[in-house]
């Protein structure tokens, strides 16, 4: 029975391999492209389990193998560690890493400082849900409304029941309708919201010169959009912990926070290159995340033994 399941999973192995490489329709086989292609396409014939990990445009800045996350506390040590495939994002394993902290140590991290990678509003509420509000996600917010020179979505006001939209010129929508790209709903301010006057059927912008058109139109909507053009307005769920996070990042307390963050890069770099963590040594997720233990342990216990002869043991303990 063990070969059958090996024979099963490899078999499963090709079928992926096949689907995330070719479309075969007809009879005719095409390689897809790069953005066709799925993000945790198998690379090995040996260790399906790894995938690609993309950090940048060029070749060298992409690596085979497993992404590891680590939990460090204020004093150094490594607090917990997990490790998953390749591709998969950092921020999807950020909750986790306050979960298992919660499970194996019974303790609710005050704080939990990361890179802007875990900065998002959903992974801010992930932390919040699994913690029960008791950790904080501390990091910068990924800049979102720097991608266009238009009103972003913060720029909007909404009303407390969640129900209104109001604009920066102070017209209101209710319309609103769930969106099919992400966590959140689109509200639609129709044409006829942002114009006085009746708007001339078919006219474009330009031409529309009996009407007046909103002062801050082009401030809304691009160059080349016509007088009849809805503005939608994607107002995500978890927006009232991106409104936290923005009002917090311009805090004193948030710099001191972010001091902090070059600690982190430290034990990383001492993991990788004096404790074993660059190259898994064995296949497997499961044995990928065995050894960031392993390596995490003994890193543990060389700084034990550094602030003991440092300090003595009064001062080891109390760390």
């Amino acid at each position: 029975m063990g070969r059958f399941a090996e024979v099963r999973g490899l078999i499963a192995a090709l079928d992926k391999v096949i689907a995330d490489e070719v479309e075969v329709t007809g009879g005719h086989v095409r390689r897809l492209t790069a953005k066709e292609q799925g993000s945790f396409r198998i690379g090995s014939a040996t260790d399906t389990e790894a995938s690609y990990r993309v950090h940048g445009p060029d070749r060298e800045d992409t690596s085979f193998g497993y992404n590891v996350q680590v939990a460090i506390s204020k004093s150094g040590f490594v607090c917990e560690t997990r490790a998953y495939t390749g591709a998969m994002p950092d921020q999807a394993g950020v909750a986790a890493l306050v979960c298992d902290q919660v499970g194996r140590q019974g303790i609710y991290p005050e704080k939990l400082i990361y890179d802007q990678a875990g900065g998002c509003g959903k992974t801010r509420a992930e932390v919040e849900q699994v913690s029960g509000g008791k950790t904080q996600l501390v990091a910068k917010l990924p800049p979102f409304e720097s991608r266009s020179s238009l009103y972003s979505p913060a720029d909007f006001s909404l009303s407390e029941d969640g129900q209104t939209l109001t604009c920066p010129n102070g017209k209101s929508t209710y319309v609103a309708y769930p969106s099919i790209s992400g966590d959140g709903r689109m509200f639609r301010f129709y044409d006829f919201l942002c114009w006085k006057g009746e708007l001339p059927k078919g006219k474009k912008a330009p031409d529309a010169s009996l009407v007046e058109r909103c002062p801050l139109w082009e401030k809304c909507r691009e160059a080349e959009q016509g007088p009849r053009t809805m503005r939608q307005v994607f107002i995500s769920d978890y927006r009232a912990q991106v409104q936290a996070a923005r009002e917090y990042n311009q805090t004193d307390e948030f710099q001191l926070d972010m001091k902090k963050r070059p600690g982190v890069e430290r034990v990383i770099f001492e993991l990788t290159h004096y404790n074993g963590a660059r190259q898994a040594r064995r296949r497997g997720l499961l044995n990928a995340d065995w050894q960031a233990r392993m390596c995490a342990a003994a890193y543990n216990l060389k700084l034990w033994v550094r602030k003991l002869q440092k300090g003595g043991l009064a001062v080891a303990q109390a760390v």
